[in-house]
């Protein structure tokens, strides 16, 4: 049985003491010493396992509801307007083509709905003033004004991604410790205000690959191959960074159930991925069609934060403006040195994983720690300036924090991180009040610019300090996951 850090025994698969390993981590006193937290953990150990989850998923989605209607922005604001844009027969904005197929093929379902069922969900144009603020502001928020109706269908399908990325971590940690950890990780992501806010207010997309990134190793940790490489196809084909999970998943598959599962689960992702690209295809007119594939070579050279395709406009470089030509020549060492090292990490991580293999069964703080850091090798070779990078890792912090104890301080912080966003930063009224300007009678225009003004220095400051502060505790928690990674998996 391997030995986790703090001295309690990591318990494993198969073997005759899970009891009483479940025992001592019942009784290592996981909980850091906020206030209420201890009120808190007696209603989570107590409470009734039927009464525990209708609670639990109840006021999730009760705040999650409430707010939806009434906030916008984000990737809401975008993605309302390219929907629309698709659902009348155009294409989506050139910043968007920058990501992979399939989630072209999520904007074309998003544009058929918006178009066949809501109409327009843009209504930039209801309010002159509107016009004329955009036109001088320098926020260029021209798509956050969504309705409050398409707003609640487009962040619905989010609310229960949520819950499912809550249940697959429920599911790995009452598989390697009990189930009062096990509840511990579900209200740690179902209530975490950092994925609460993501979802329910600016609307961003990237809890799906989350969820399908989780899916893919829950299920390798069962050695099935061809699911596991299908939630990692699916994954790719919305964002990139699911696929620095591929080593490591192929390694688990490896360990878990012979070379046979690793090999299926290799082709079954690749076909998924190229057959978003073919309904990409067939989704967009031919004009976008073709332009969306040109985008793969001449797109921006911001890198896009492993979420598109980024800087690979070397590959039509003579094509490229002068000014592209110096950004290229100034930039492409940067980054691809960054993109080196967050794939060699990825890769390093996987051939860690194989080679310090426990001599009985597997340890679950081994595969967790993996996970974390290769969550965070895309992450921390990257500038973290939106929040929703931080939801990469976050799954992966609560997991590990239920069944060890060294991972509390971090879960706390990047959750007082999300607090920050979900109060002051990133657009502040923008986010809150804009909508009830527009669409209720209780906010004026006059009044929604005043706070405005009063508000966008407090939003300015506090947003980084957010992002500053969750990226601190990832970078800790990636030390720890070395530490796990490399002995946790020692003698038995």
């Amino acid at each position: 049985m391997a030995l986790a850090l703090d001295g309690w025994a990591v318990p494993q698969e198969g073997s005759d003491e899970r009891r009483s390993a479940r025992s001592a981590v019942a009784a290592s006193g996981w909980n850091p010493r906020v206030p209420g937290l201890d009120r808190l953990d007696r209603w989570v150990t107590r409470t009734p396992r039927r009464r525990f989850w209708i609670t639990v998923i109840a006021a999730g989605l009760a705040i999650r509801v409430l707010l939806a209607p009434w906030t916008g922005g984000g990737d809401l604001a975008t993605y309302a307007e390219s929907a629309t844009s698709l659902g009348l027969g155009g294409g989506p904005y050139t910043y968007l083509l920058v990501y992979p197929p399939g989630f072209v093929d999520l904007l074309a379902l998003a544009g058929r709905v918006a178009g066949g069922f809501l109409g327009s969900p843009v209504l930039v144009g209801v309010d002159p003033g509107l016009l004329r603020f955009y036109a001088t502001s320098s926020l260029q928020w021209t798509g956050s004004l969504a309705t409050p109706t398409f707003a609640l269908v487009e962040k619905l399908p989010l609310f229960l991604l949520d819950l499912g990325t809550a249940g697959l971590a429920y599911l790995m940690v009452r598989e390697c410790a009990d189930e009062r950890r096990a509840r511990w990780a579900l209200v740690a992501l179902f209530w975490n205000p950092l994925g609460l806010f993501l979802s329910a207010v600016p609307g961003e997309f990237d809890i799906l690959p989350v969820f399908l990134v989780l899916a893919a190793v829950y299920l390798a940790m069962h050695g099935r191959g061809l699911s596991s490489g299908a939630a990692l196809g699916l994954g790719t084909a919305i964002k990139l960074f699911p696929l620095f999970f591929l080593p490591l998943v192929l390694a688990i598959l490896w360990r878990r159930g012979g070379l046979r599962p690793a090999a299926r689960a290799l082709p079954v992702a690749t076909a998924l991925v190229g057959t978003s690209a073919v309904l990409a295809g067939l989704f967009l007119p031919l004009s976008t069609a073709q332009s969306y594939l040109a985008s793969f070579a001449t797109g921006p050279t911001v890198g896009q934060n492993h979420g598109g395709f980024g800087l690979w406009s070397w590959v039509q470089l003579p094509h490229l403006t002068p000014i592209h030509w110096w950004l290229f020549w100034t930039t492409a060492p940067i980054t691809a040195g960054m993109e080196a090292v967050a794939v060699g990490l990825a890769v390093a991580v996987a051939l860690v994983y194989l080679r310090r293999r426990p001599r009985v069964g597997w340890d679950p703080l081994r595969t967790f720690g993996a996970a974390t850091l290769t969550a965070l090798a895309p992450l921390l070779t990257r500038n973290v300036v939106e929040p929703q990078y931080l939801l990469w890792v976050l799954p992966w912090i609560a997991i590990t924090a239920a069944v060890t104890v060294h991972y509390r301080w971090p879960l706390v912080t990047v959750t007082l991180a999300g607090l920050g966003f979900l109060l002051f930063g990133l657009g502040g009224p923008l986010y809150w009040l804009e909508p009830m300007a527009v669409f209720t009678p209780y906010l004026s225009w006059g009044a929604f610019t005043q706070n405005l003004a009063a508000w966008a220095p407090i939003a300015a400051l506090v947003a980084p300090i957010c992002s500053v502060v969750g990226a601190g505790a990832l970078a800790y928690v990636g030390v720890r996951a070395v530490r796990g990674l490399t002995w946790a998996g020692g003698a038995s």
